[in-house]
């Protein structure tokens, strides 16, 4: 989720988009640091939107926030659940949110892709995977398989996860291969463009 300072003049994530054409650069945005998830995410957007946006690393999630509130930078990237509180408390301004879905508890702020941005991230960056030793037996996987289904779609588990604030989703073993491969390629040439290097 992408969030500015309630002193920014930016109401809706067009807005800012618009102005950050206009001004490459000018658009600082907090996260908790170079190479975290929410770097990527921030990054991912603005590549899709054709923006130029400034970095500003922190040593975590509640540095960047309270930049964003300071009015020390204009824009903050954060997990929806982290800045909830800040958010409904009225001392930040959500405008977009970089999932396939709206959240569940701020369920007024947009997708990008119902903005028209294109975003690589939709399928989540934080996810969550089981995996089994090469040459496991097909019965296995399966049954495997099945039972993480069984529990994921159960309501009792869906309730629980909506609390925190996520939004899970089962993919079967092929999807998630899939989803591993696309996201490898994705990743590798999202930090080219970033100028990342190994260490």
């Amino acid at each position: 989720m992408l969030s500015v300072g309630v002193n920014t003049p930016w109401k809706t994530i067009n807005e800012l988009v618009d102005y950050a054409k206009k001004n490459p650069g000018a658009i600082k945005f907090g996260s908790s640091g170079t190479g975290s998830a929410v770097h990527f995410c921030g990054e991912a957007f603005a590549f899709g939107a054709n923006i130029k946006l400034t970095h500003v690393p922190f040593k975590g999630s509640a540095e960047a926030l309270t930049a964003a509130i300071g009015g020390h930078i204009e824009s903050v990237v954060t997990m929806p659940q982290t800045i909830l509180s800040q958010v409904q408390g009225g001392t930040l301004r959500a405008l977009v949110v970089f999932s396939s879905q709206r959240f569940p508890d701020l369920p007024e702020i947009p997708t990008v892709k119902e903005v028209g941005i294109p975003f690589e991230l939709e399928a989540g960056i934080n996810w969550l995977g089981l995996f089994a030793p090469k040459g496991t037996p097909s019965s296995i996987n399966n049954k495997l398989t099945e039972t993480i289904q069984k529990v994921i779609t159960d309501q009792e588990t869906l309730n629980n996860f909506k609390k925190i604030g996520s939004l899970p989703e089962f993919r079967d073993q092929k999807e998630f291969k899939a989803l591993l491969e696309k996201q490898s390629l994705m990743f590798k040439g999202l930090s080219e463009k970033m100028g990342l290097k190994k260490r």
